[in-house]
């Protein structure tokens, strides 16, 4: 079914909803990628302001990440306080690439856990 996005229909889906998503789903569309890009472009040309609306896709503030880095002491705990399953975990490696001796499980950051030989390792 094609929708046809009137300035009406178009101005009391900006004024009645706070994001793209509901917008979409106000004028009788199926959020998908294409149809919020085609949406914001038509409420742009029609000159329909849309700053009010929020990005579901922002999920933490920057507030709140520097509060989280400032009590962390590692990227890991920053990602654990966050509610982030960590993925990739391994053992540490000890420089020769081998895990070392009584090493307990823990994340592996590429950067920084890596091998010296490894060819991402910046060191």
């Amino acid at each position: 079914m094609t929708v046809r996005y009137t300035r009406e229909l178009l101005e009391e889906a900006a004024r009645e909803t706070t994001n793209c998503n509901d917008a979409v789903r106000w004028c009788g569309g199926t959020p998908t990628p294409g149809s919020r890009r085609y949406l914001r472009a038509k409420m742009s040309d029609s000159g329909i302001d849309i700053s009010h609306f929020t990005d579901p896709r922002v999920r933490h503030t920057e507030e709140m990440l520097r509060e989280l880095v400032a009590c962390s002491k590692s990227v890991a705990e920053v990602v654990r306080r966050l509610g982030i399953n960590p993925v990739g975990a391994t053992k540490p490696t000890s420089d020769a690439g081998s895990p070392p001796s009584g090493s307990t499980r823990r994340t592996f950051c590429a950067h920084t856990d890596a091998a010296p030989w490894a060819p991402w390792a910046i060191r």
